[in-house]
């Protein structure tokens, strides 16, 4: 029913040449949409670039006071990547 209705319109369309008077505009649609993954691209980079510099400024807070010699007990927690890997296993 529905599939007669669109067939019946498209061949209206083709046979009186609507077809071409009909003009999409892409800007109106590509542009808010466009806008929108930049956007939420980029939060995501930014956060994610944050979250690395918050892990940067924690190991070396770490390693300033393991140089000054007030901490000596061992480490108990894990690094993740290639980090959490020892010498050894290279």
């Amino acid at each position: 029913m529905l599939l007669d209705i669109l067939l019946t319109v498209v061949v209206r369309f083709v046979k009186h040449g609507m077809l071409n008077r009909v003009k999409f505009n892409y800007k109106k649609i590509f542009s808010p949409l466009a806008r929108l993954f930049f956007a939420i691209g980029f939060t995501y980079w930014r956060l994610i670039r944050r979250y690395h510099q918050m892990q940067l400024s924690h190991v070396l807070e770490e390693l300033h006071l393991i140089a000054q010699g007030t901490m000596i007990e061992e480490f108990l927690f894990q690094l993740a990547g290639d980090m959490g890997k020892s010498s050894n296993e290279y």
